[in-house]
């Protein structure tokens, strides 16, 4: 029973031992495969003949629930975050997201002048802890070092889903208006999904209360709880095992599809010297990523009924939580056929080309699913300023961005031919506290495409 209910809060205690996925680097003109990620339509009008994605993973964390110091968590090793007052931030509706994207073997390639394909492995995993009433665990963590302090907490609703899956995807873009100076491209995403493992937690109506002072039956205080609660997973997840083997098969398709439009300049520069040189005015990009979901049969639910139950102060502290809510009640076992929905989002985003090499982007990534939807993985909406160096080979630039539950993060990012490396949160966490951490890595191979200059 400790091992499930450990499951059901790891992430708000567990976050930042460790969005959006390599941001910054998705919206270069010389981000190839990564940029078919965030849309499809960036497979075509590239300027590589190939793109071969060796190895990339990108990570993110955050959780509103603690402003961490990142130099004692990493460094310290007697540092325990839940003991530091100054770092905790619970509210009514805290909040935690983990993302985790490994691009594996990937390319893309040119079929013609006007239409282009790519082959896509990632291994992705996404948990989300929406709207947990922080200070209902900091209450009853506290209790038993003040006894004299009553307290009941109410927590109304909460959806949380942690998931993990394979995804193998084709991507198929082409040039649908050619113009002398307007080009509108558009692709599609086919992905095959292969669920690894779900687990699923809800609570409604979940009151958690402490009577100071006030004698119960057995003639000491009362801690009581009420309401129900229920916790779901898929074998590979099964808390009663030491080990998760993540070998459930889980089945899904998914969809993107997107469009890229660029506005040219009116006189356009085609000599060797700048070939490579962008010569649009505007590009905008739209895309909806993520539809769809994935099926995992005979998950387990464990459903639990609190009635009204209560237990004395002493029994109380001669057991931890987990412990205590087992004497309270005993779950009810059911299996049912698990669906868990995929982070649909609309992605929106304006590049402009200031200089020859400089460029600023702009753009918005909003989720497309709520707080309030079970089995659901959903982004964290993010509001971004991205301006970039670029070259051939070499792209340089920074991000300013505001993300949802988080607040603000200022982040680099660096492409320095097959390599690349940034984070979207570099900047504003030197040296400070904060809410969010990400890195992401990758190395690949690039192949320019051989233009002839027009006469």
């Amino acid at each position: 029973m400790v091992q499930k209910l450990q499951l059901f809060f790891f992430l708000l205690s567990s976050t930042f031992l460790l969005g959006q996925s390599f941001t910054g680097l998705t919206q270069d003109n010389y981000a190839g495969i990564h940029g078919v990620i965030v849309n499809p339509a960036n497979v075509q009008g590239s300027p590589y003949k190939t793109d071969i994605n060796l190895f990339s993973v990108s990570v993110l964390a955050g959780t509103d629930a603690f402003d961490v110091d990142f130099d004692k968590l990493l460094n310290d090793d007697d540092y325990d975050l839940f003991d530091d007052d100054s770092a905790k931030m619970f509210n009514e509706n805290n909040n935690a997201y983990v993302n985790l994207d490994i691009l594996g073997p990937s390319f893309m390639f040119n079929l013609s002048k006007k239409s282009s394909i790519a082959i896509t492995t990632r291994v992705r995993g996404i948990a989300n802890v929406n709207e947990i009433k922080g200070q209902l665990i900091d209450e009853v963590e506290g209790i038993d070092e003040d006894l004299n302090e009553s307290f009941e907490v109410t927590e109304d609703k909460t959806y949380n889903t942690a998931n993990t899956w394979a995804e193998f995807g084709i991507t198929y873009g082409r040039e649908i208006l050619s113009l002398e100076r307007h080009k509108l491209r558009a692709a599609i995403t086919a992905k095959y999904l292969l669920g690894r493992g779900a687990v699923v937690g809800e609570a409604e109506d979940l009151t958690v209360a402490y009577d100071a002072g006030v004698e119960g039956i057995d003639g000491d205080e009362e801690f009581s709880a009420r309401g129900s609660a229920s916790y779901a997973y898929t074998e590979s997840l099964n808390p009663d095992e030491e080990d998760y083997d993540f070998s459930d098969t889980g089945k899904g398709v998914g969809f993107d599809i997107g469009f890229v439009y660029e506005l040219k300049k009116k006189k356009q520069d085609t000599t060797l010297a700048n070939i490579y040189k962008r010569d649009y005015l505007i590009k905008v990009g739209l895309a909806i990523t993520d539809i769809g979901k994935i099926s995992y049969d005979g998950a387990t639910r464990e459903n639990y009924d609190f009635g009204n139950t209560t237990i004395n102060r002493d029994a109380f502290l001669d057991q931890d939580i987990f412990e205590t809510i087992e004497d309270l009640t005993e779950p009810e076992f059911t299996t049912e056929d698990l669906e868990i929905k995929l982070p649909t989002a609309l992605r929106l985003n304006v590049d402009l080309q200031a200089t020859k090499r400089l460029y600023v982007n702009a753009g918005i990534n909003q989720s497309l699913r709520s707080t309030n939807e079970k089995s659901t993985n959903r982004i964290y909406s993010e509001y971004y300023v991205a301006p970039r160096f670029q070259t051939k080979w070499l792209t340089l630039g920074t991000t300013l961005m505001s993300r949802q539950h988080l607040g603000f993060a200022w982040g680099a990012n660096l492409r320095l031919g097959p390599l690349i490396v940034g984070s979207s949160t570099l900047l504003s966490g030197l040296g400070d506290a904060s809410q969010q951490a990400d890195v992401y890595v990758g190395l690949k191979i690039p192949v320019y495409k051989r233009l002839k200059e027009k006469k």
